[in-house]
């Protein structure tokens, strides 16, 4: 892979290597490093490096899902999240619209309603909850 050498570099003063200056911030629970311990840039950078390699995606290619992949034909996390995010707000929406068909077909014949005369003009009593509503919106407008 070719190096992108164009970079802004030397704005600070003399060059100092990466090996011999300390690294002032913290490190997460899965570094191997130990924050009590005197760290250079270097060894942080590595470290942070180590652990990206360690993420490893590969077992999401051959899901059910189909992840947006990368010109190495690969999983990222970014593109996991993102295709997770959009699977989920489509289930919840699928969810939410298969609730309100189920609470119209939902079977009331043993919740042993008394009925009396509310029936249809067949003379059946409603099995489901959307024929009963009907048949009450039906009864009070004529």
């Amino acid at each position: 892979m070719k190096k992108n050498c164009n970079k802004i570099k030397n704005t600070c003063g003399s060059e100092i290597l990466a090996s011999c200056t300390l690294y002032e911030g913290d490190t997460n629970e899965v570094s191997l490093l130990k924050d009590d311990c005197q760290l250079s840039i270097e060894e942080a950078t590595q470290d942070i490096y180590t652990q990206i390699e360690e993420i490893n995606l590969e077992a999401l290619e051959d899901s059910v899902l189909n992840y947006i992949k990368t010109t190495e034909d690969r999983v990222i996390v970014k593109n996991a999240f993102i295709k997770i995010d959009s699977e989920l707000i489509a289930l919840k929406e699928r969810v939410a619209e298969l609730e309100t068909i189920a609470l119209c077909k939902t079977n009331i014949e043993s919740c042993n309603f008394l009925w009396g005369t509310l029936t249809n003009s067949c003379g059946d009593q409603p099995t489901t909850f959307k024929e009963t509503i009907q048949l009450i919106l039906d009864t009070i407008q004529p």
